[in-house]
């Protein structure tokens, strides 16, 4: 079934004054944190799920002690699925999603806010949350 719908609803920055910075890791995480239904008046579309997401980007100094940045994204994805009660039931039960469900959610949720938090990275003076391409010479 198909995805109808995304938002952002929170989109938040932020670099911390550290007197030396020496870049270190950056940690990626991406998590479900609710399933509701919601009922969707276009198209005649009636019922879909709402998956609310969590991104978070944790920027650590090479030592690994200090944070010196922080992204955070919350999104919803609408998701057009039959049935939408019985899998948030499901949800609410064991906060598991079928396995195929959720690799798609979770690839929709992952590529929106890596393109988000590129952005948003700029615009704080932090480095990009994943890596760039570099191009080699021979």
């Amino acid at each position: 079934m198909p995805i109808v719908g995304t938002r952002f609803i929170k989109l938040e920055a932020e670099r911390k004054t550290i007197d030396k910075i020496t870049i270190g890791p950056i940690n990626n995480r991406v998590d479900i944190k609710d399933i509701t239904v919601r009922d969707v008046d276009v198209a005649n579309i009636g019922k879909v799920l709402v998956i609310t997401y969590a991104f978070k980007s944790s920027y650590k100094t090479a030592d690994s002690k200090k944070e010196y940045g922080e992204i955070e994204i919350t999104g919803e994805i609408d998701y057009l699925i039959d049935n939408p009660e019985k899998i948030q039931k499901e949800w609410k039960k064991n906060k598991k999603l079928d396995k195929q469900l959720m690799t798609e959610i979770m690839q929709v949720a992952l590529n929106l806010s890596h393109i988000e938090a590129i952005v948003l990275s700029r615009e704080v003076n932090l480095p990009s949350p994943i890596p760039m391409p570099r191009v080699k010479s021979d």
